[in-house]
């Protein structure tokens, strides 16, 4: 059974579905060098390799949160980024900071470019390590640190052939399970930014979260759009997997995007509301959140003050620890 949150199962929630119906829209007028010093000048981020004989192990394993939804454009790469650098800023100083690895699994490497990592295409990326069937390449080789507790595997051009080269391997759904193995120990937050589509890739997330104790899926959603149809076919994707691999994947919640006023926000917001999931958070359209990508910086270093890094995504961190303490 589906853990949707603990007391909801994925019938309750498939009848939620069909119940809630949908917004009719006629109705509705380590980079190559250690130190890179030209993404420096340019205001990047300038990212180092990870030593993890530097790093001392944590008690516990981390917990793998995926962040996930079948369409594009929602934001969920920008909620991820913003997720990851609150859990390891808590607002309080008597909360810990957490140690956050960010994983970019979406070929597109928005969330590499968003934190200042350059294309490089000689470089091995996570693909790399999930396909390697010799055992020859370690995770731990392709870590980089945005802050002293905010890491990120980027992608690379490897992952753009993950589709074709996991066509019949054995276990193609545990590879990036056990590639992240060798990081769990590190860390108290894997963060997994997923592609928009169905794929290995998605798979291979949302498997990771169900073998990781305290782990789970957010859905990061538009109040525009198709996101609840959308919503839906992400459902399909994870009951066809429970089935097959006989897991059970936990939905944290869902966060909202682009929260506006208008009557096509509302209804979608309303939709999404009427689901027995936990509402996690939900950011309205911010020119700032736009610019600190622009810049390759994280919100709350480049806006410390900011009501949106400093509460709304705080906010978001503190009910996303609470659920996967």
């Amino acid at each position: 059974m589906r853990i949707i949150p603990a007391s909801v199962d994925l019938v309750d929630l498939q009848q939620c579905l069909g119940s809630v119906g949908r917004v009719d829209m006629a109705d509705l007028v380590e980079r190559a060098d250690p130190v890179d010093t030209a993404g420096e000048a340019a205001g990047a981020l300038t990212l180092r390799r990870v030593d993890f004989t530097q790093l001392t192990p944590l008690e516990e394993d981390a917990a793998v949160v995926a962040g996930c939804m079948q369409k594009g454009g929602v934001g969920k790469t920008e909620t991820i980024k913003g997720l990851g650098d609150k859990l390891t800023r808590p607002a309080k100083p008597e909360v810990p900071p957490l140690r956050v690895l960010l994983v970019d699994m979406d070929p597109n490497g928005t969330l590499s470019d968003g934190v200042g990592i350059d294309d490089d295409p000689e470089a091995d990326g996570i693909a790399s390590v999930m396909l390697d069937d010799k055992g020859e390449r370690s995770a731990l080789d392709i870590v980089y640190a945005v802050t002293d507790n905010l890491h990120i595997i980027p992608t690379r051009d490897d992952m753009f052939s993950l589709d074709d080269e996991m066509a019949g391997k054995r276990g193609k759904e545990r590879r990036l399970w056990q590639a992240i193995q060798p990081l769990l120990r590190f860390y108290h937050v894997i963060l997994i930014d997923c592609e928009s589509s169905l794929g290995p890739g998605t798979d291979n997330a949302l498997y990771a979260t169900a073998r990781s104790r305290r782990g789970g899926v957010i859905v990061v959603v538009q109040f525009e759009g198709p996101c609840m149809r959308n919503f839906e076919i992400l459902l399909d994707q994870i009951e066809a997997l429970e089935r097959q691999l006989e897991v059970s994947v936990r939905i944290i919640g869902w966060f909202g995007n682009l929260a506006g006023t208008t009557k096509v926000n509302k209804q979608y917001r309303s939709q999404f509301e009427a689901l027995p999931l936990d509402k996690l958070g939900e950011m309205p359209v911010r020119t700032k959140i736009k610019e600190a990508w622009d810049a390759d910086k994280l919100l709350s270093e480049f806006m410390p003050a900011s009501y949106d890094a400093n509460f709304i995504y705080g906010e978001f961190a503190n009910k996303v620890r609470e659920r996967i303490a």
